[in-house]
């Protein structure tokens, strides 16, 4: 948020990511305070159940996998020459990208930006396609008894990434999902003051059904009712189309400020390169039928791993 102090603020910035500090005290500081803060998350359960359900989702060295226990255990061991080395690391031109987006003039835009940051070296980029978690039948879910009125539940299945032939589908589907939880858990049955499901979509996609309520077993009970429902039921038209509607209209709503906007394009650009795809998905969203979202409830909504405190 820079445009009124550009040609002030911009280089103070640059500054900072090409040479930081790491100064011994704040560094100390700051693994204090994440030292207590992981320290703590077991004790908030309504944090600590995504650590519960990721036991099980991720097998031990998967790069998405972080528990409050292994985070504290890498904390301790790391050091100043260790940040250096990984900010050395990371400050590579050919694994960095600039979005703006302001009301400044492109020529001058360009050449402040070249300025603050056209030193930067690049090279090349060893990339690893990250693993999908396998699926342990014998192992799909954590269960932890506390002395609390309320439980929280959270499921996770692998799904599709970002980049795939469905995901405008799939992201509909969880849309429909997180709609209908609400609908049947919340307004019928009163059974959970929230409950809703979302996707992740990275180069592996993630999807997520979360509840937090006093009736756990009547609760997965009605979870299971709306995934089949979603499965079976033959959606008409012009529901999916009004699902379609409240959909792309909170989509549009994340890009009414600059900052959500600049995000929405650094995600476009980082995946497919450019900004098309961000403005071609109203597009596809029209495009998805009512058979796509039964088609990919039935593909992506299996093999979920599930954990209850």
């Amino acid at each position: 948020t820079l445009n009124d102090y550009w040609s002030t603020g911009l280089p103070l910035l640059a500054a900072v990511i090409k040479d930081p500090a790491f100064e011994k005290d704040d560094i100390k500081l700051t693994k204090d305070r994440l030292t207590a803060e992981l320290k703590a998350a077991p004790s908030d359960p309504g944090r600590y159940i995504n650590e519960l359900v990721n036991d099980v989702f991720y097998p031990q060295g998967h790069p998405y996998r972080n528990t409050s226990k292994e985070a504290l255990e890498e904390v301790a061991s790391f050091n100043r020459a260790d940040l250096v080395f990984e900010h050395k690391k990371s400050l590579n031109a050919s694994a960095m990208q600039i979005v703006v987006v302001g009301s400044m003039n492109q020529k001058e835009l360009e050449k402040s930006l070249n300025d603050a940051f056209g030193g930067i070296k690049k090279a090349k980029i060893a990339k690893t396609a990250v693993p999908l978690p396998e699926f342990d039948k014998k192992d799909n879910y954590r269960f932890e008894d506390r002395s609390i009125p309320t439980a929280y539940i959270r499921a996770k299945v692998t799904a599709p990434g970002v980049k795939h032939k469905d995901a405008t589908a799939i992201r509909l589907m969880f849309e429909i999902l997180s709609e209908e939880l609400g609908e049947e858990i919340r307004t019928r049955r009163s059974l959970s003051y929230a409950v809703y499901s979302y996707i992740i979509q990275y180069s592996m996609g993630i999807g997520v059904l979360s509840a937090s309520t006093s009736k756990p077993k009547e609760t997965l009970e009605a979870m299971d009712a709306v995934i089949k429902k979603l499965k079976t039921h033959d959606y008409p038209k012009e529901q999916i189309e009004e699902y379609k509607r409240v959909f792309a209209t909170g989509y549009f709503l994340t890009q009414e400020t600059h900052a959500s906007l600049a995000s929405a394009i650094a995600n476009s650009v980082f995946y497919f390169g450019s900004a098309d795809e961000l403005y071609e998905f109203p597009k596809k969203l029209d495009q998805v039928t009512p058979k796509d979202i039964k088609r990919v409830a039935n593909e992506i909504l299996v093999d979920m791993r599930v954990g209850v405190i």
